[in-house]
């Protein structure tokens, strides 16, 4: 199993969470827009967390990097 850490939510991580296989990996996306979070938890079964990447407390407290085994940036940001 991996940990897939997915920086944005729009179209081409939706592309790539639907090229995953979710049942043998955990998926962890962060996006700051609600509309999509939503969009997107509603669609996939992944963590979505609302905040802004670049916040340094997100690695701190929401997702342990150390257990993270792949980084995707997919934000036009």
């Amino acid at each position: 199993m991996m940990r897939i850490l997915i920086v944005g939510g729009g179209k081409t991580a939706e592309e790539v969470i639907k090229s995953l296989d979710l049942k043998k990996n955990t998926v962890y996306v962060v996006e700051t827009q609600p509309e999509r979070k939503e969009a997107i938890m509603s669609k996939y079964d992944v963590v979505v967390i609302g905040k802004d990447a670049r916040d340094p407390s997100l690695y701190a407290n929401d997702i342990n990097m150390d257990q993270i085994d792949m980084v995707l940036a997919l934000t036009d940001s």
